[in-house]
């Protein structure tokens, strides 16, 4: 990106102006770092897909490293959105002493909005690729690190703590985390495995009402794993 002059204060209907502008851009560029991954989506092709000139980039966001993690922080943002109220509910009937099957419903409240948004929000077709590439460790290092300390780290902890009790088991062992894991890793089967899927089930993509049948589905399952860990657990 060419180097630009110094930012001016923008005027009151400017600044409205300008938040706009840096949204467009955002999501522009989010699909654009998913599909291309972030060393081949170029600032250009941004700017052109945004409708913008090139400079805009840097007044807006620095570099393209600022871009690629104000997209991150976008993505979390929308994400938090939705899980915050559930996992707040959870750590409610955790402090609470709540029985067994009310912790299971909280376990199952998360796993619903983590479905929610992987399979029934037309947004995470946009995202979720940029995600995985974080994950897999083929991206800049940018995204995957905010994501944990915005929601991944919390998640993980508070579902392991509901497992925990659920189970009787210590919430650290790695034992415990592994099994809270591989729960919570049917999600990230369908997602990541989506073709597979797509092509198992002979749907041409996943329509909002497939998407719920998904979620459904998952639900039951991590529903029918946990009262039979606390039954197995309790008879024991």
């Amino acid at each position: 990106m060419g180097v630009v002059g110094p930012r001016r204060s923008p005027s009151e209907g400017g600044y409205a102006r300008g938040q706009e502008t840096r949204l467009r851009i955002i999501e522009t560029a989010i699909p654009l770092f998913a599909r291309l991954g972030f060393e081949n989506t170029s600032t250009r092709e941004i700017a052109a897909e945004a409708g913008v000139n090139p400079p805009a980039l840097q007044y807006y966001f620095d570099s393209k490293e600022g871009l690629y993690q104000a997209c991150a922080e976008h993505i979390a943002d929308f994400v938090t959105g939705m899980l915050d109220p559930e996992l707040e509910r959870a750590e409610r009937l955790l402090h609470d002493a709540a029985p067994p099957q009310a912790l299971i419903e909280g376990y199952c409240g998360i796993i619903a909005v983590m479905a929610e948004l992987l399979f029934c929000r037309p947004e995470a077709e946009n995202w979720s690729p940029m995600l995985a590439r974080e994950q897999a460790g083929m991206g800049p290092g940018i995204a995957f690190p905010l994501m944990r300390a915005r929601f991944l780290d919390r998640l993980n902890q508070v579902c392991a703590r509901l497992y925990a009790t659920v189970s009787h088991r210590p919430a650290e062992d790695p034992e415990t985390l592994l099994r809270m894991l591989a729960m919570n890793g049917q999600l990230k089967a369908c997602h990541i495995g989506r073709r597979d899927m797509l092509a198992c089930l002979g749907w041409d993509e996943i329509s909002l009402e497939q998407g719920r049948l998904i979620k459904t589905v998952i639900v039951d399952q991590i529903r029918l794993l946990l009262t039979a860990e606390w039954r197995s657990r309790s008879a024991g």
